[in-house]
Formats: C-alpha cells, structure tokens, sequence
C-alpha cells in the first residue's frame, strides 16, 4: 500500500526533509491486530499512526530501515493513502477534500 507522509512538526523545525513516500507491505501486524487492505479507513488510519511512531526499539529499527526520518505522527501531520488525504487531530483524523488540499498547496 503506498504511503505519504507530510510532517507538520518538521516544516516548523525547519527541517530540509519534510516528507516521506513509500510502500507499507499489506497485511500488517501491529499490536496484536493483523490489518489488511480491506479494513476500514478508521481502523487503517489508527494503524497507520501506530505504525509511524517510535513506541519501542523495533519501531526506530523498522521505520529506520523504511528511510523514515520523520518525527512520529502527531496532531497535525498528513497522512495519505488508497487516494486520499487526512490530517491527524486530537482524537482522530478528518479526510481532506482534494480540492482543498489543491488550493492549499498552490494557492489557487
């Protein structure tokens, strides 16, 4: 499943790497759930940022090996996949409009 992530907390840091892109192998295993394509976008969306969070040891080693430089996920962050678009909040996500995020990004 191809991934991209934009870090809010990277840009703010004045970082010189601010995204990542790239390939999640589907199904996953993480924290006792094995998750497949064919989850919910809520269920994906909580195991997305689980996966993309140095919890443990094995988290930086995997996300290290994934070239993934970022700061874990957290409030802010972007995270796409399957076509679409959220931004990360308290408490959850909210799915970005493309047309929004069109206007966002190029001010149009």
């Amino acid at each position: 499943m191809h991934v991209e992530i934009f870090s809010v907390h990277a840009a703010c840091a004045g970082r010189e790497q601010v995204t990542w892109a790239g390939e999640v192998e589907v199904p996953f295993h993480i924290d006792g759930a094995d998750l497949t394509c064919t989850d919910d976008d809520e269920t994906m969306l909580e195991a997305l940022y689980r996966l993309f969070n140095r919890v443990d040891e094995a988290d930086a080693i995997r996300l290290e090996q994934w070239g993934y430089r970022l700061p874990s996920l957290s409030v802010g962050d972007f995270i796409a996949f399957y076509g679409a678009t959220y931004q990360i909040q308290t408490g959850g996500c909210r799915e970005l409009d493309s047309k929004y995020l069109f206007e966002a990004t190029f001010g149009r």
